[in-house]
């Protein structure tokens, strides 16, 4: 033996020892394991039995074995089974003998594990990433079974402890297996840089924007996971969160690290979102269905809404003068007497603060005062044939514009859209969702005009037969001159009076286009947006120098037109407390502005001649119709918290109380002809009703006798007396 090649004893090379897990097992490990745990003695016995098998084989094929191994000279194989005997067979047996032992080993571990996953509610593939567990697996001895069979047996018998918590940890783990899908596929450049996504209805989708929108979404629902986690902990005390959701002796997840895993945490938060029921759990819900009757009935013809923003980096340290109570319908603040302090309930600033009631009061986000200011009743009753106006009012800086209309980089997604790739058939659907969501994100950060205009083309498709025709203008007041923004170089154009003075004013001239979807609409109102007049000054970067009027006119029938007006109005500003405004632009806006609420203290006042006011100013003869008229308005008001813009909140808090005391009445817009036809139905109407209580009240008619017919013959006996 001694003198043998070395060919002989290897298979070609030098004699090597046996793998750890052939190894563990000669070396007495999988008796140790039948001794302490018995329940594993079967699976011992099952290796010990198909290890002689696999020998015996082995020699019959394998010469050089046959011929130098050690259980070639010896019987009773069950012996002769240690690391001495193994190293006698060549390379190849050894390798064969070890590669059956592993594999048995990790059938049983990947049962085991997989027991685990499913009573932890998270894939199989994502368990086995555990830092732990992967380690666990790839331990080749029989001693690691009764590990990972002691870490399974705690992990089944705790299943009720996290029933809880399954829903968080699952859409938790799914966001982020999608983040990581997506920078994949980013990273192999399925998305070119600085390109937008295509879309089939065009909208704006940046692939960083998703990445964001991804990274924004892990952030909700880590939070979300935090919090529930504290939950859980409250309802299983003395139980600790991270040991029942560990894996041997790890936390199954790290909600901080998996943050900053995937820079996640350096983004900013995702706020104002309000999540929609899904497969995922995880899609924006829009709340862009038309409404149930009940809830237009509801709207007033008179609608005021008032907004407060949050306070801005340069506002740092001012007192906040102004809050919306929890009622949603009721706005606090304080006058300079109460500013001693930051609110504290109970506090002497506390008992100086006032209190107002509007129909809503909002302090939230986009989709917040989409859902709840009324425009979307106030669609409806546009689509219903009657005129419905939205007019933001508000000192400078305080958000107008951006409740109106949003970011400019947002007026162009659409909530109905579907991504255009060509790589799509290679693209997972957690990506696609990825895409879905952050547009949606987007839609959900538009102002009420772009919601708005979305929202009616759905009540109009939802009506069946014909879609009506929708013709869009935009004009702006800058200077007391009017401008179409659709048509810049036409100049200056004029306010006239309509034939009918009841219908109020117009503006001949102006340019009217037909759109046929919500796209076309959204196209002609960035077109607009791109040339109105604007600048910088200290309290707004991108402040509106000019009243800015877009209109949607609705063909229903024959004599029949309902009206959707947006009134984006220029703030209002004292020049000393405004540094980069022009003097000129802002004599302009005050006095149209002042003129406008001359208006609505006449109106509110109850004045009969209160129409009279509004041929004072351009500005309100174009809102003449939206505020004297038989439609619906919403005033939204936009206020600034901060001390050092507390003047201007009053007076916009003033203005919109006047506006809730105004009182109207509604009706559709009609032909004068039509109009006639309905004054004469009242008219029947009230005299029927009067006709059915004269009769009520005169009580039942006496019975008269049957009238006798002039040409029926005499009975026979009169026959015969005459």
């Amino acid at each position: 033996s001694s003198r043998r090649p070395a060919s002989a004893r290897g298979g070609g090379g030098l004699r090597l020892p046996p793998p750890p897990a052939l190894a563990d097992f000669a070396s007495g490990g999988g008796d140790r394991l039948a001794e302490t745990h018995p329940e594993w003695a079967p699976f011992v016995e099952e290796i010990q039995t198909s290890l002689e098998g696999s020998i015996t084989s082995h020699m019959r094929d394998c010469s050089k074995c046959r011929c130098f191994s050690v259980f070639s000279k010896t019987t009773g194989l069950k012996r002769q089974l240690s690391i001495h005997s193994f190293s006698s067979l060549c390379n190849a047996g050894v390798h064969s003998l070890a590669s059956f032992v592993r594999e048995a080993l990790l059938r049983k571990k990947d049962a085991m594990l997989e027991a685990m996953a499913a009573s932890l509610q998270i894939a199989a593939p994502q368990i086995m990433q555990h830092p732990h567990v992967a380690k666990q697996r790839q331990t080749d001895t029989f001693a690691s079974l009764a590990v990972v069979a002691a870490e399974r047996d705690r992990i089944v018998s705790q299943a009720y402890m996290r029933e809880d918590m399954g829903p968080s940890l699952m859409k938790l783990a799914s966001i982020q297996g999608a983040l990581d899908l997506w920078r994949e596929l980013d990273a192999k450049g399925h998305f070119p840089r600085g390109r937008p996504i295509p879309h089939a209805n065009a909208s704006q989708v940046l692939p960083a924007e998703v990445d964001v929108y991804a990274c924004q979404l892990l952030q909700h629902f880590v939070n979300s996971a935090k919090d529930a986690a504290r939950k859980w902990e409250e309802k299983w005390a003395p139980a600790y969160f991270d040991e029942v959701f560990s894996l041997f002796g790890l936390p199954l997840i790290d909600l901080d690290a998996c943050l900053r895993e995937r820079s996640a945490d350096t983004v900013p938060p995702l706020n104002g979102i309000v999540w929609a029921k899904s497969g995922n759990g995880w899609t924006i819900d829009l709340d862009d269905m038309p409404l149930a009757l009940e809830a237009i009935e509801r709207v007033r013809a008179m609608t005021v809404a008032v907004r407060v923003r949050p306070t801005l980096s340069h506002e740092a340290g001012d007192v906040q003068t102004s809050r919306v109570l929890e009622d949603g319908c009721t706005i606090a603040f304080r006058d300079k007497v109460g500013l001693s302090g930051p609110y504290k309930p109970g506090s002497a600033a506390a008992a100086i603060e006032q209190t107002l009631e509007f129909d809503v009061a909002i302090s939230g986000s986009q989709s917040a005062l989409f859902s709840s200011c009324g425009v979307k009743a106030l669609v409806h009753r546009a689509v219903e044939g009657y005129t419905s106006t939205v007019f933001g009012y508000g000192q400078t800086g305080a958000g107008k514009t951006h409740s109106l209309l949003g970011p400019q980089d947002a007026m162009s997604q659409f909530a109905d859209d579907t991504p255009t790739l060509t790589t799509a058939g290679h693209m997972p659907a957690e990506c696609f969702e990825l895409i879905e969501g952050a547009r949606r994100a987007k839609v959900s950060c538009q102002g009420l005009l772009p919601r708005a205009a979305q929202l009616l083309f759905r009540v109009l498709s939802h009506g069946g037969g014909e879609m009506p025709v929708v013709r869009t203008s935009f004009v702006e007041l800058y200077n007391e001159k009017v401008f179409d923004l659709l048509n810049p170089a036409s100049g200056v154009l004029d306010v006239r009076q309509r034939p009918n003075a009841a219908e109020g004013f117009h503006v001949p001239g102006r340019t009217d286009v037909v759109c046929r979807s919500a796209e076309e609409v959204l196209r002609i109102l960035r077109q607009g947006v791109a040339v109105r007049h604007t600048s910088a000054h200290s309290l707004s970067r991108e402040s509106s120098r000019a009243h800015a009027i877009f209109t949607m006119e609705i063909e229903l029938g024959v004599g029949k037109c309902g009206k959707l007006v947006f009134a984006d109005l220029a703030g209002s500003e004292r020049s000393k407390k405004v540094d980069g405004a022009n003097i000129q632009e802002t004599a302009a806006i005050n006095k149209s502005l002042l003129m406008l609420s001359n208006c609505i203290s006449a109106l509110a006042g109850g004045d009969t001649r209160a129409s009279s006011a509004f041929r004072n100013s351009k500005l309100t003869k174009m809102l003449m119709e939206s505020l004297c008229g038989t439609g619906y308005t919403l005033l939204l008001a936009a206020l600034s918290p901060a001390e050092r813009h507390f003047d201007e909140t009053a007076n916009t808090l003033y203005f919109a109380a006047k506006c809730s005391n105004i009182r109207r009445h509604t009706q559709l817009n009609l032909t004068p002809h039509e109009r006639e036809v309905l004054e004469l139905k009242a008219t029947i109407r009230s005299l029927r009703r009067e006709l059915a209580e004269a009769k009520s009240q005169a009580g039942p008619a006496p019975a008269l006798p049957a009238p006798r017919s002039l040409l029926a013959l005499p009975a026979p006996e009169e026959r015969q007396r005459m």
